[in-house]
């Protein structure tokens, strides 16, 4: 939080490894200094067209929270949602796993 905000807004997004080809998210309000711990992990996949590794993109202007990798089994883009302090899910595109 020590930057400012980079996502949504006034919030700032962190992300940290959680293992090898794993990261976690977490979203801290730059007002009140609250933090909530997103409902997921992404990690690296394998896909048939071989490894796919995980990654994420957001902006300062936009609730939106793209991920790719692995998230709850499902292996593809997802696009998340931030608002009313949570995460939703608004649209996947799967990628075939092996």
């Amino acid at each position: 939080m020590k930057y400012g905000p980079n996502f949504a807004g006034h919030y700032t997004l962190a992300r940290w490894g959680c293992g090898g080809g794993c990261v976690t998210v977490a979203v801290m309000d730059a007002i009140s200094g609250q933090v909530w711990f997103a409902p997921f992990e992404i990690e690296d996949a394998k896909t048939e067209n071989g490894h796919s590794s995980y990654g994420s993109a957001f902006e300062i202007d936009s609730e939106l929270f793209v991920a790719s990798g692995k998230i709850n089994e499902r292996v593809g883009i997802h696009y998340f949602r931030w608002r009313q302090a949570n995460f939703s899910l608004v649209h996947f595109e799967p990628q075939c796993s092996n």
